[in-house]
């Protein structure tokens, strides 16, 4: 299976056909955040998940930008700007 990279940084990547994103720490590809779809397909879980990536070192304004992203690409639901 290919990963789409969907993000500017390529550190949160989506991958259809298990329905995950997974954000990768530092970019370093052999550790993972997988975030599951099937159990963050609604506003109430994408805040849960990023503030929870949020409480993490690593985890800059940029890379929490791209996994909401990433889920709005994903789910094709809008995140919105205000």
């Amino acid at each position: 299976m290919t990963a789409k990279t969907i993000t500017r940084a390529s550190e949160v990547r989506y991958f259809p056909g298990l329905r995950v994103l997974r954000v990768y720490p530092y970019g370093n590809r052999q550790d993972a955040y997988e975030i599951d779809l099937d159990r963050c397909g609604d506003y109430r879980e994408l805040v849960g998940w990023v503030r929870h990536l949020s409480e993490k070192t690593w985890a800059t304004t940029d890379l929490l930008i791209d996994v909401m992203d990433a889920w709005s690409t994903a789910t094709g639901k809008p995140v919105h700007h205000w």
